[in-house]
């Protein structure tokens, strides 16, 4: 697949990714094998249901520790400081690894109230 798309003014763009991009995807898909045995996978198919347990809220904790709940806040809010891009990295390897823990709330509600809120 063409990672390279022309553009009208400026020649070419390139979407392709970073050796940095690259190694955290890595990191991510290396992090979902080391920490996700079958009973935690069928746990996280159950959480759909509304059921959580000590599995998932271990595996959560983990993933905080990881700083990838905040991975693109800036890091005066507990954040990486990361990239827009890192955040998508981290939670398109969630997605492709089919685990849903609510990640992506904690992603969207971040940006929202960095975007709005106040200090207070």
């Amino acid at each position: 697949m063409e990672s390279h798309f022309r553009c009208k003014r400026s020649g070419l763009i390139d979407f392709g990714s970073s050796t940095e991009n690259e190694e955290l995807r890595a990191g991510v898909q290396q992090f979902i094998q080391q920490h996700t045995p079958p009973e935690l996978l069928q746990k996280l198919k159950d959480i759909r249901d509304g059921q959580t347990g000590p599995l998932v809220r271990e595996f959560r904790r983990n993933v905080a520790e990881k700083g990838w709940l905040a991975m693109s806040w800036p890091r005066e809010y507990g954040g990486l400081g990361g990239s827009h891009i890192d955040q998508c990295i981290v939670e398109e390897e969630f997605v492709r690894a089919n685990i849903g823990v609510g990640l992506s709330a904690t992603f969207a509600q971040g940006g929202a109230i960095m975007a709005v809120g106040t200090e207070e």
